[in-house]
C-alpha cells in the first residue's frame, strides 16, 4: 500500500500493466495526481485466455484485461499518456523524458515489467495469442487434449513441459538445435516427450496454430506452441 505524503502533489508511474495500474488507483485514490505513460499492451497482448486471474469469472483474453485495467483507472481520474520512457533525471523533482515529449513529478514509479526470450521464427510474432503462448501455467488448459510443442531444450522447457503433463495429450520437445544449458534428451524421454532437435523454419496457421515446419522439411502438426527459452520470469 502506497502512504499518502502530504508534500507529493503529482506522480508519473511508467507502464500500464497490472503492476502499473494497481499502483495508479492507490496513488490517485490517495489524492496524488497521478499520471500513467506507457508505450502500449505488454506481455498481456501475448495471453490468449486469462482464467486463473482474481476477479474473473468467464475467461477473457490479455489485450480485454489490460483494457478493463485502464478503464478502472480513467474512472478514478487517472492520466493516461502514450510515450515511450527513455530516460529518468533529477533536479529537485524527477524529470521523465519520452521520445515524444518530458514530464516532471515529485515522484516515479517503474513498472515496466521485464521482456521475454523469443526466436526470428516466420509466424511466431504472427500466431502470439492465437496458439503461441509463453506461459505453460497460465495456458495449459488450452492445450487440454491437445497436441502441445515446447520449443527449448533447458531447464525452463522442462519445467513447461511438466506443467502441461496433466493438461496436453502429448508433449513435444522442439531444441531448435540449442546446445547451450541443455538438459538431456534421457531426461525429458524418461517422462515420456518426445525430443526432436531439427532446427525450426516456420510455425504455420492462419488464425490458430496449426503445425511447426522443421528445417528438414518435416511438418509437426501441433495445436499449441509454448516458447520456454532463458529461465522461468
Amino acid at each position: 500500500m502506497i502512504a499518502h505524503d502530504t508534500t507529493m502533489k503529482n506522480i508519473i508511474i511508467v507502464g500500464s500493466g497490472p503492476a502499473g495500474i494497481s499502483a495508479s488507483l492507490y496513488t490517485q485514490r490517495a489524492g496524488i495526481k497521478t499520471t500513467v505513460i506507457s508505450k502500449g499492451i505488454g506481455a498481456l497482448a501475448k495471453a490468449e485466455l486469462i482464467e486463473n486471474y482474481y476477479g474473473i469469472g468467464k475467461a477473457i483474453s490479455g489485450t480485454e484485461l489490460h483494457l478493463r485495467g485502464i478503464e478502472s483507472a480513467r474512472s478514478l481520474g487517472v492520466e493516461f499518456i502514450e510515450d515511450e520512457v527513455v530516460g529518468l533525471s533529477w533536479n529537485g523533482k524527477y524529470y521523465v523524458e519520452g521520445k515524444l515529449d518530458n514530464y516532471s513529478a515529485d515522484s516515479v514509479i517503474l513498472a515496466t515489467g521485464s521482456s521475454r526470450k523469443t526466436l526470428k521464427i516466420k509466424g511466431l510474432a504472427e500466431l502470439e495469442a492465437k496458439g503461441v503462448s509463453y506461459c505453460a501455467v497460465c495456458d495449459s488448459f488450452a492445450a487440454r487434449g491437445k497436441h502441445a510443442v515446447v520449443i527449448g531444450g533447458g531447464e525452463y522447457a522442462l519445467h513447461e513441459a511438466e506443467a502441461l503433463s496433466n493438461a496436453a495429450a502429448k508433449i513435444t520437445i522442439l531444441t531448435n538445435a540449442q546446445t547451450a544449458d541443455r538438459v538431456e534428451n534421457s531426461v525429458f524421454e524418461s517422462r515420456g516427450y518426445e525430443v526432436i532437435e531439427t532446427p525450426i523454419s516456420e510455425i504455420c496457421g492462419t488464425d490458430r496454430v496449426s503445425s511447426v515446419t522443421l528445417s528438414d522439411g518435416r511438418s509437426i502438426e501441433c495445436s499449441m506452441v509454448f516458447v520456454a527459452l532463458g529461465v522461468a520470469g
